[in-house]
């Protein structure tokens, strides 16, 4: 079957051409699970401590910044959890959200070899690469169960503990919505992910990962307040260790569903309208 591409826009008719997405990725969906299946069998095929790596990365920032503030290198202020148990915590949920970020964008190049030359939707190996992050943060999950382990005596067991996986994939739909938007022009530009590579390290020092939420009108807490993913993380973490949240946070956490399902919608028909354009630019 060829693909006939026309002088008319889709963007005519965006319901339809939305439409098309879904129902694409959903034929696509058998070659979406064989993509995941030799992605989970390749990824650490030749690592010697194979899957350990999904825990190392959370488990050695925590331990850097757990000696820091032992030794009394920094001062990060009074947390409501041990502050190891924050950071790990609080690594995993920024971890749900990084790596939804940069899925589109991978699943994207790791896929133009194909979807450019056959006719397959790049959303299916988008979607793929959502699947394994979505993997991966179940496994670190185990991670959660060893904190409650460790520090049973100092965190909550409450039935909020089941509005986290709420939290978790609020979080990944966020990154994932921004990160799709992204695509086109990352895909042209390599400067986008130049700069994002380097903001993202500073992203996470503005948002309650490493440091509690600061309070007053400085600039920290500024940056913070209107950060909008403050709420994702603080609310997620107090709702599996504290048993209760902000209601201001909650609020914010909820607003950020429908913005975050706008921007993907937005960004998955930028995607499609885009796709003749990145064919010839590409030269593919």
């Amino acid at each position: 079957m060829k693909t006939v591409y026309t002088p008319k826009s889709p963007l005519k008719n965006p319901g339809k051409l939305i439409g098309e997405i879904f129902l694409d990725t959903w034929r696509a969906r058998e070659l979406i699970s064989i993509l995941f299946m030799r992605d989970l069998k390749g990824t650490y095929r030749q690592s010697f401590f194979g899957y350990i790596w999904i825990f190392i990365p959370p488990i050695a920032t925590t331990a850097a910044w757990f000696y820091m503030t032992s030794q009394n290198l920094i001062s990060v202020g009074e947390t409501p959890i041990p502050y190891a148990a924050f950071v790990l915590i609080g690594q995993i949920i920024w971890g749900a959200f990084s790596s939804a970020f940069n899925a589109p964008q991978t699943g994207f190049g790791s896929g133009s070899g194909v979807f450019m030359k056959l006719k397959v939707p790049p959303e299916a190996f988008i979607a793929n690469a959502l699947a394994s992050i979505l993997f991966d943060l179940v496994l670190k999950s185990f991670l959660i169960v060893a904190v409650f382990i460790i520090f049973w005596s100092e965190l909550v067991v409450s039935w909020t503990i089941l509005l986290v996986p709420f939290g978790l994939l609020t979080t990944m739909l966020f990154g994932g919505s921004i990160g799709l938007f992204c695509v086109p022009i990352g895909s042209l530009y390599s400067d986008l992910g130049r700069a994002i590579s380097m903001g993202m390290p500073f992203l996470m020092y503005t948002t309650p990962v490493i440091f509690p939420l600061a309070e007053g009108d400085g600039l920290a807490a500024t940056l913070m307040r209107w950060n909008p993913l403050s709420p994702l993380i603080e609310v997620t973490r107090s709702w599996l260790t504290l048993g209760t949240a902000d209601p201001a946070l909650v609020n914010q956490l909820l607003l950020l569903i429908p913005v975050s399902l706008v921007i993907g919608l937005i960004g998955l028909v930028f995607l499609r309208v885009a796709m003749p354009h990145l064919i010839v630019r590409l030269g593919m």
